[in-house]
């Protein structure tokens, strides 16, 4: 089966609102087939008759299908700024906090390992997780990992929460006793209702995944699920995706950070600087970490001058500054006297994309991606900013460039 039967294409956008562009349309055929194949069904219309059925077996495709990797502390810098926002609402009632999806468990334990060490004690927070997958849920449960959990060098300065055995590195006692388990789907009506609000929610990865009618309910549960002043934290490549949706960036640089829609206005309880009524200077930020791109940076075909980074450094000051003529002028000045590099046509991307110019911020990205075919960042920002463009056809290419390389690298 080289295409996905219309059939299953609306199963997943019913039950999880999944668009199978988004993982590749290869990919969920081949689970369908093997899931055929392990029930020794010889035809595809039997093995959908099962489906419809049987939920147990409805569950076990989902499961083959969903994409649940993670690792500790990725996206470091979302952790850093959760520290910051804790301390600054410390003293008040205890926060709440929701991982979604949380996968197999490091998310929601690298937050409660980042609040332990920022000096929180464990009355002071609450950490609820929830996933579609029962099988990742039991990995959770079971919190220990091997090595592919630790690609972030960020988890070193927090090897104190683990046991560390031949198995594997067993999270703590004290980190698995802060998190609550749960099954759950964030489409569900009754999600908002069941968990009620948060203070911070971190919802990484999974909008991506969604078509354009399910990620409008996303978002709207997850306005819901949001406490006045609480902060939704996304994935680097969802970011332009809640900004169009109403969101409001929050003022914590490079974090992915934003206020809900009809929250943003509302103070948190503890903190006079984390919230502003004015627009926040981090509406243009790198779309990913660079501590955690950096080995892709590596391949790329351009080499850097030992004084670019500086140079970039700066391009970013003035851009969340939002003095977009002036950083635009000097990426231009760096193109000159340093030849074209992906790097400085990746935030000239940015900066027009910030300023509404959608089609030289395309123009800009392809050019990044054409000196460098490993710029993640410029991928994904090309991926959102084609999809608001309408041009879901080459949002999904290269959402599947995306889900290629993350496979060929874990």
């Amino acid at each position: 089966m080289s295409e996905v039967d219309a059939r299953f294409d609306a199963f997943f956008r019913h039950r999880i609102g999944m668009d199978i562009a988004s993982v590749g349309p290869k990919v969920v055929a081949m689970a369908i087939e093997r899931r055929q194949r392990w029930h020794g069904l010889a035809s595809i219309d039997a093995y959908w008759a099962l489906l419809e059925q049987d939920d147990a077996e409805c569950q076990a495709l989902i499961e083959s299908v969903v994409v649940s990797e993670s690792w500790f502390y990725r996206y470091a810098e979302s952790f850093s700024a959760l520290r910051r926002v804790a301390l600054e609402r410390r003293g008040g009632a205890p926060l709440r906090l929701l991982s979604l999806p949380c996968a197999s468990g490091e998310e929601p334990y690298s937050i409660v390992m980042t609040l332990f060490d920022a000096g929180l004690g464990p009355a002071e927070f609450s950490v609820d997780a929830v996933d579609v997958s029962d099988r990742a849920l039991s990995r959770a449960r079971e919190a220990r990992y091997g090595p592919h959990a630790f690609r972030d060098s960020a988890v070193k300065a927090h090897q104190h929460h683990f046991l560390f055995t031949e198995e594997g590195a067993q999270v703590t006692e004290r980190v698995r006793r802060q998190v609550r388990l749960f099954q759950g789907n964030l489409l569900e009506p009754a999600c908002s209702q069941v968990l009620g609000s948060y203070d911070v929610v971190f919802c990484r990865n999974l909008l991506i995944y969604l078509d354009a009618q399910a990620r409008s309910r996303a978002l709207a549960v997850l306005t819901e699920l949001s406490a006045p002043g609480g902060l939704v934290f996304v994935a680097p490549a969802e970011a332009c995706l809640l900004l169009r949706s109403g969101f409001r960036a929050a003022p914590l640089p490079q974090s992915s950070a934003f206020f809900a829609a009809s929250t943003q206005s509302a103070e948190p309880s503890r903190s006079a600087s984390g919230v502003r009524r004015e627009r926040p200077q981090s509406a243009v930020r790198r779309a990913s970490e660079r501590h955690a791109s950096a080995p892709l940076a590596k391949r790329c075909v351009q080499p850097k001058a030992p004084s670019l980074e500086h140079e970039l450094a700066r391009v970013e000051r003035l851009a969340n500054a939002r003095c977009f003529d002036e950083a635009l002028t000097l990426c231009r000045q760096l193109q000159s006297r340093l030849g074209p590099d992906a790097s400085i046509y990746y935030w000239q991307g940015l900066i027009h994309d910030a300023c509404g110019d959608a089609s030289r911020a395309v123009d800009d990205y392809r050019k990044a991606l054409y000196l460098c075919p490993d710029h993640v960042e410029a991928l994904m920002q090309l991926a959102a900013l084609s999809e608001a463009r309408g041009d879901d056809a080459q949002a999904s290419r290269l959402r599947y460039r995306l889900q290629l390389k993350s496979s060929t690298q874990g």
